[in-house]
């Protein structure tokens, strides 16, 4: 019996954690003999040098094409190839898959939900709608997954959720880390208005006005030229630039994670962040806001603190209550985080549930 063909399908190769947990998928499914394409229609290759070293095809149709044009070239390619099974990643490329299914009528459809939604949009009331012609959901999400239950409950029997993984013997603490009084905060995202930085900036601004010594490194960035002035224009307004330096995505942000002294995550939603698993696994004590899955992850108290996202003084007290705590009780939040990454991201169970959706 021959391999099922597999096609993992999304809109690029961008530095997004929906895109680097697809390129993670592939090259777990390819391990396990799996015949893995990935098909895009956007050609952005940052993570294109991981689907390389495992032999994986990344196929780019349509780019550069009109929305017509480009459902068209992706039409005639899948009519050209043959796969047992579809994997989509992300809203677009879900719905473009959906629609492809009418025609094609893939012997499997899974659709995997990113994010948690927070409204209904008409975008989103189409992509409901088209699931009718996939057989999996599978969001990434406890939270997504209630959503789904309670605003799509005839879709819901197909739902399966399945985690975020990562590989945690490449995310690690060093050994060994030097430390220093000035108190060094990382967090990685796009720069968005999801991610609630301005409340961040001002969160900041106290604490530095209080006397407290620190440096804030922001890495990611942006679909959102617009907001992204906001944040340099309060930056500068809140006299920051000395304390917070936005940099754009680092394709090797485990340098960061491991010579930062603490995680901060401030988003207003989130689906499952890899960003806050990853700094976890990294042994990183993490300071985030207590929405979505959020606190399913990390555990107030125990390797951090959780925050309301909206009241910025809230931010900002748990920044100085992380800063005010001892040298063993810093150690010990860093020393939970690892071990909850360890038990929680294991990448082996991820691809199980995968491969039991793909033969099932």
């Amino acid at each position: 019996m021959r391999n099922k063909r597999i096609a993992c399908f999304t809109d690029s190769l961008s530095s997004g954690g929906a895109q680097r947990q697809l390129v993670g998928l592939s090259c777990l499914l390819k391990k396990k003999g799996y015949d893995v394409d990935v098909i895009l229609y956007k050609e952005v290759p940052f993570y294109k040098n991981i689907l390389d070293k495992e032999h994986i095809k990344s196929i780019v149709v349509g780019d550069n094409l009109n929305l017509l044009k480009r459902l068209y070239s992706l039409y005639l390619y899948f009519r050209n190839n043959q796969y047992d099974v579809v994997i989509a990643y992300q809203r677009i490329p879900t719905i473009i898959s959906c629609i492809l299914n009418l025609i094609f009528k893939w012997r499997k459809l899974i659709v995997s939900e990113r994010c948690t939604t927070q409204k209904i949009t008409k975008s989103d009331s189409l992509r409901f709608f088209l699931w009718r012609y996939a057989q999996c959901i599978v969001p990434n999400s406890y939270s997504q997954a209630e959503f789904i239950k309670n605003n799509v409950p005839h879709q819901y029997h197909k739902v399966a959720t399945i985690t975020n993984f990562l590989d945690t013997e490449y995310f690690k603490p060093l050994e060994y880390k030097k430390t220093t009084d000035t108190i060094h905060i990382l967090s990685v995202g796009r720069i968005s208005p999801q991610k609630n930085i301005l409340n961040y900036l001002r969160a900041i601004k106290k604490v530095v006005d209080l006397g407290y010594h620190i440096k804030v490194d922001w890495y990611g960035n942006t679909d959102n030229i617009d907001y992204q002035l906001n944040c340099f224009s309060l930056l500068k307004e809140l006299d920051l630039q000395n304390i917070v330096t936005f940099n754009g995505a680092d394709n090797e942000i485990i340098k960061q994670y491991q010579t930062a002294d603490v995680f901060c995550l401030p988003s207003l939603y989130e689906g499952y962040p890899n960003v806050l698993c990853e700094a976890m696994s990294c042994g990183l004590p993490v300071l985030c806001s207590d929405v979505c899955d959020n606190g399913l992850i990390a555990e107030d108290g125990r390797n951090g603190f959780l925050f309301d996202p909206t009241n910025y003084i809230d931010i900002a007290e748990k920044i100085i209550k992380y800063i005010n705590s001892d040298a063993i009780s810093k150690k010990q939040m860093g020393d939970r985080s690892r071990q909850i990454a360890l038990e929680k991201f294991s990448a082996e169970e991820f691809v199980r549930k995968y491969i039991d959706l793909i033969n099932s």
